[in-house]
């Protein structure tokens, strides 16, 4: 299977491209962390995939409309 076929048949069965589900698996896992548990948002950002705490950030709140700080609060 091509990797353009790939995405193509992704796309269709989740209505996201791979891309978009693996982001959006991270910020659901990362809120999940905010919520549950005490950790830094730097120890988040790295248990759940983002390459640090600004990326996390930013597309927390692109994805979600609040900052991690925000969400905690």
């Amino acid at each position: 299977m091509s990797t353009r076929h790939f995405c193509r048949a992704f796309r269709t069965a989740m209505g996201l491209s791979p891309y978009d589900y693996i982001v959006q698996r991270r910020v659901e896992r990362a809120r999940a962390l905010i919520q549950e548990s005490r950790l830094s948002f730097s120890e988040i950002a790295v248990n759940v995939g983002f390459s640090n705490h600004a990326h996390m950030t930013s597309t927390f709140q692109r994805v979600l409309g609040k900052t991690p700080s925000q969400f905690r609060a």
